[in-house]
């Protein structure tokens, strides 16, 4: 009888391993499966029991991810590297309003990606409420909320990620 192959020494670890690998970015995918493939090699059954590679491979991925994420980010080209610095530190006082038409489904439309948080405020005619923020891997990312005009419950948000408008969302706006 043959001693059936355990899942680390199957083609479905190895798939296993590179979907793992995921969380590292392109060098976590090559990494995770050759990662598998070495603890292969190296673990060999002792005493009767057969060791779980599994078990060192997710310990090795808990190291190596943020490892392998740090090595690809400093690969992305300079033009495009995150740069905290440029990320609203605070809510910013409002330059003299352009536009204060209010939060409507004007002005909202007249918001475009990569706008700083002054010059929504400025469009809209007031500064918004900060919801959320979070600084992960040099991205800062802010997400703030306006009441509108339009009814009960209308509103709008807007997410910066290092101090440029990058999404925006409405809710009952006229």
């Amino acid at each position: 009888m043959t001693e059936a192959k355990q899942l680390s020494e199957k083609p479905l670890g190895y798939i296993l391993a590179v979907a793992g690998g995921v969380l590292g970015g392109p060098i976590g995918m090559v990494a995770s499966p050759l990662a598998l493939l070495a603890l292969n090699k190296v673990q060999k059954p002792s005493d009767g029991k057969t060791p779980n590679r599994f078990k060192s491979w997710a310990l090795t991925g808990i190291v190596g991810a943020p490892i392998c994420l740090g090595i690809t980010a400093s690969f992305a080209p300079t033009s495009q590297k995150p740069s905290v610095a440029t990320a609203p530190q605070a809510i910013e006082a409002p330059a003299a309003p352009e536009q204060s038409g209010g939060v409507t489904m004007a002005n909202f439309s007249k918001l475009r990606s990569g706008m700083s948080y002054s010059q929504v405020v400025s469009i809209l005619g007031s500064q918004g409420t900060e919801m959320s923020s979070s600084d992960i891997a040099g991205y800062s990312t802010v997400m703030y909320s306006w009441d509108g005009e339009g009814g009960f419950g209308a509103n709008m948000n807007a997410t910066f990620q290092n101090g440029e408008l990058v999404s925006k969302a409405q809710f009952g706006l006229k």
